[in-house]
């Protein structure tokens, strides 16, 4: 009998199974030469020392519905396999509850090949799966709690990295597919085409993503603009994130800002860099994450503020007076003032300054400032979505 198992028990009948010049009274199984396409947990049998597969399901159930946000990255995974003949390597990565296990699964479901689950750290797995002559799908979720974490022995990552580059040689080719909640994998796998070909990050769902779930499940559509406002706002923004506001919108008919004071999420930290102008045209960092606040106005200037003070450091400098917009975003200044306090002087260490009392009472050209958000694009969209131009905003 092999050390490798893929038989199964189907009745009480007992046979007579040889090892060598040993005889053992066995349940008679069915054996089989290839897996069917279905879904296989690896385990190992301690009493007789052997890897087993116990399989689980025909492929896996998603009881919910799918949106086509990785569809195209899941044809080209197909299309990859079909056309070449050597291992394929997969790594998704990213956010927990982005969506990784997800494409993960449909990916599998997508190859129709036997699929088997590693949930845990098994010394000679590797050897179990190159004695397998058959296509499969190696699937390890949540790769780096099973071979990196908190573990200084790398060898069972290593004896994975041989089955990747076919130096154990085997008739079948796998399919390594694995998902990471952070970076935190072999580095030997990264630049590594051969052994990782795709690696996709996973991250804040996009504008588009977020629009698609809300107006596929949103009732109250009055209600929309506000929602997508405060998802977009989100420091992390999730299909299940999205679905739990907008549930609660459902159920409670009322816009997110009512219920936003005790709901399990966290908004992102809006802040400014700000510029400072030259003649020429060239930008000069002024300023760094200026927060968002009542001298700070998220969605930038309107002709309101014409005639009102600019301020930085979270009201601590008085820049001067705004006397014209470009855009919301690029503000014409006066530095000077008169009611003759040089707030100036408390615009420490920018090294702008003059220390002479005669020179800062002189009359200054004024001054024009670009104000450019230094966060993500997530906390954006609300620019994006009202066609609002935000350059600091990013691609």
């Amino acid at each position: 009998m092999n050390q490798y198992s893929f038989e199964t028990q189907t009745n009480n009948i007992m046979e007579w199974n040889i090892q060598g010049l040993n005889h053992y009274l066995l349940p008679k199984a069915t054996v089989t030469e290839n897996l069917e396409s279905a879904i296989y947990l690896l385990d190992f049998d301690v009493k007789r020392n052997q890897f087993f597969l116990k399989r689980e399901n025909n492929s896996f159930k998603l009881d919910y519905k799918i949106y086509d946000l990785d569809k195209k990255f899941i044809d080209r995974v197909s299309r990859t396999y079909a056309a070449t003949n050597n291992n394929l390597g997969v790594l998704l990565h990213g956010i927990k509850g982005t969506g990784k296990s997800v494409t993960a699964k449909l990916i599998c479901n997508a190859l129709k090949l036997p699929v088997i689950l590693v949930t845990k750290k098994y010394p000679g797995a590797s050897t179990f799966f190159n004695n397998i002559h058959q296509d499969v799908v190696i699937f390890i979720d949540e790769y780096e709690k099973i071979y990196e974490r908190g573990n200084n022995n790398t060898t069972g990552s290593d004896d994975l990295l041989s089955l990747m580059d076919g130096v154990l040689g085997t008739n079948g080719r796998k399919v390594f597919l694995l998902t990471s909640n952070s970076n935190t994998v072999n580095a030997n796998m990264m630049q590594r085409p051969s052994r990782i070909l795709y690696k996709k990050k996973y991250g804040n769902l996009k504008l588009e993503s977020i629009i698609e779930v809300v107006d596929d499940i949103l009732v109250h559509t009055n209600r929309r603009e506000k929602v997508i406002d405060f998802i977009s706002h989100l420091n992390l923004i999730t299909i299940d994130i999205i679905k739990s506001v907008v549930r609660e919108v459902n159920i409670h008919d009322e816009d997110p800002e009512e219920f936003e004071e005790f709901f399990n999420v966290e908004k992102v930290k809006i802040s400014f860099s700000i510029y400072k102008v030259d003649v020429a045209g060239e930008e000069k960092l002024h300023r760094f994450d200026e927060p968002c606040g009542s001298f700070m106005p998220e969605d930038g200037f309107t002709d309101k503020w014409i005639g009102q003070y600019f301020y930085t450091r979270n009201t601590a400098c008085r820049e001067g007076m705004i006397i014209k917009l470009n855009t919301p975003f690029d503000i014409i200044v006066n530095p000077n003032h008169d009611d003759g306090d040089n707030w100036d002087d408390q615009c420490w260490g920018d090294g702008e300054d003059s220390e002479d009392d005669e020179t800062d009472k002189a009359k200054k050209d004024n001054v024009r400032f670009v104000l450019k958000k230094t966060v993500g694009r997530h906390a954006c969209f609300k620019s994006y979505y009202k066609g609002i131009n935000n350059d600091g905003c990013g691609n």
